[in-house]
């Protein structure tokens, strides 16, 4: 290739690369930071941009928080659980407090969960109690993905699916699993 062929690739990838940084946040979440002990907030805050990335870089989490239920999260934006390559670990040390997410009205929502170890959740209250992860939905436009997550040691319900839509489902379903074990 000659040089102006590899001067506009260059552009290009530099503009790229602008672009995602303009519209996409992405923040490094530890196991003993403030992020990670006021979680809900983190996120449920931060969503300003088209694309947020909660990236989990230890080995191990403790999902032990103040309440006894579960943690509110709305999804307004594209958001990216990303665990590390080996796996990140979610340790409920069996208890109930699961994620009780709820997606807006927007269009086209998506949570991902990638390289994440759910692991000892424990509800002891069979009837009415809180599962790993209640989604609920008043559209039918919303994505939620797995790619290589691992559910281990879990003792109660996993998912709760609620859509409230007044539209009909698209044919395609929206909970998707890649690569995980149950």
């Amino acid at each position: 290739m000659n040089n102006i062929t590899w001067t506009i690739l260059w552009f290009w990838n530099i503009l790229l690369l602008f672009v995602k940084i303009l519209f996409a946040k992405e923040i490094v979440i530890r196991n003993d930071d403030d992020y990670w002990k006021n979680f809900a907030n983190t996120l449920n805050n931060n969503q300003n941009d088209n694309e947020l990335i909660l990236r989990f870089i230890d080995d191990y989490y403790i999902i032990d928080y103040v309440s006894n239920s579960a943690l509110n999260l709305l999804i307004t934006k594209k958001v990216i659980f990303r665990g590390n390559e080996n796996g990140t670990v979610f340790d409920y040390i069996d208890k109930r407090i699961g994620f009780n997410i709820k997606f807006s009205t927007n269009k086209d929502e998506k949570l991902s969960f990638e390289n994440i170890i759910f692991k000892n959740y424990q509800e002891k209250v069979i009837l009415n109690g809180v599962p790993l992860l209640d989604i609920q939905s008043s559209i039918s436009d919303f994505y939620i993905t797995f790619d290589n997550c691992i559910f281990q040691d879990n003792k109660y319900k996993i998912f709760q699916l609620k859509v409230d839509s007044f539209k009909s489902l698209k044919s395609e379903y929206h909970l998707i699993f890649n690569n995980c074990k149950f």
